[in-house]
């Protein structure tokens, strides 16, 4: 689910509101002054949000420029499922990620800026893989996170890279142009794609870490 709010400078307001919280003893006001301040409300994007964590089953991961990975330590159980608008909107708050990267966009970046809301699974991290495609041929693949995958052996190496290449050969039509694309293995050996990004928008991966094919 894509929500593109031409009032994107909502989102922006509300996640950047944290950077005058930390400088809270710089500025002053009088309590009569005070009472006058009023945090900028958006009904509307609000409730496109929330029919959207509806229609996608009440849990969903949010996206916007970048994904939050780095504000799971907001959860108590590390995890980045919202239910909640406001859950959305304090996880993208805490992401220095998605903080850093808005505040790098133009104006005319910024208004084509998209919220994506996904739908929710727990997945094993080992599960994750980045793969780098080409007219539909794969030319590498790295696991998403490098540590739960030290003890691969070479039998599920091998298991795993005719997998990914048998995968992206299915699809090979659909897949003109060079792309990176994220995917998941479960334990059914099913693979779900997760991200599908052109080669210029990510940046380069170490080498030592991916696999040629």
């Amino acid at each position: 689910m894509h929500i593109r709010p031409n009032e994107v400078s909502f989102l922006q307001s509300r996640i950047n509101s944290n950077e005058d919280d930390k400088d809270g003893d710089s500025v002053h006001f009088e309590e009569e002054e005070a009472s006058f301040l009023t945090e900028p409300s958006f009904p509307a994007i609000e409730s496109a949000i929330d029919s959207a964590i509806k229609e996608l089953g009440g849990t969903v991961f949010p996206k916007l420029c970048k994904a939050p990975i780095d504000a799971s330590w907001i959860s108590y159980n590390h995890d980045l499922n919202c239910n909640s608008t406001d859950e959305v909107l304090t996880v993208l708050k805490c992401s220095e990620r998605v903080t850093k990267c808005i505040s790098e966009l133009c104006d005319e970046q910024l208004n084509n800026t998209e919220l994506e809301l996904r739908e929710w699974f727990h997945v094993h991290p080992g599960g994750e893989w980045r793969c780098f495609v080409k007219d539909g041929i794969l030319l590498a693949a790295t696991p998403r996170d490098i540590s739960c995958n030290l003890s691969l052996t070479e039998q599920d190496s091998l298991r795993v890279k005719r997998m990914l290449t048998t995968f992206f050969e299915s699809h090979k039509e659909g897949l003109r142009g060079c792309w990176v694309i994220d995917v998941y293995m479960d334990e059914q050996q099913y693979i779900w794609v997760f991200d599908v990004e052109s080669f210029a928008t990510k940046k380069k991966q170490d080498e030592e870490n991916i696999w040629e094919f």
